[in-house]
C-alpha cells in the first residue's frame, strides 16, 4: 500500500505521491532498478570472459541466477508483465 511505502521511506504520503502519481508508475521504478541491478549483475559475469561466448554465457547464467532470487522473480518475471505489459 501506498501508506507502507511512506512509512517505510520515512515521508509522508503525499511525499509518495508527488514522485509517484499511481501505483504503476511507482512500480515502474521498482521494476526499472530491479531489472538494472540484474543487467548489471549479467554484464559483470560476461565482463570477466575474454572469449564472447563464454562471456554471453556467463552473462546468460548471472542473468538466470538473479532471476531465481525470489523478489527479482515476483518483480520481473510474475508481476512486472501483468501490471507494466
Amino acid at each position: 500500500s501506498t501508506d507502507a511505502v511512506a512509512a517505510k521511506a520515512d515521508v509522508a504520503k503525499g511525499s509518495v505521491y508527488k514522485h509517484f502519481p499511481t501505483k504503476r508508475d511507482l512500480f515502474a521504478a521498482v521494476f526499472e532498478r530491479v531489472s538494472a541491478g540484474v543487467a548489471t549483475k549479467a554484464a559483470a559475469a560476461a565482463a570477466n570472459q575474454s572469449d564472447i561466448l563464454k562471456a554471453m554465457i556467463q552473462g546468460v547464467e548471472a542473468f538466470f541466477l538473479a532471476c531465481a532470487e525470489p523478489k527479482v522473480s515476483q518483480i520481473m518475471l510474475r508481476d512486472g508483465p501483468g501490471v507494466l505489459g
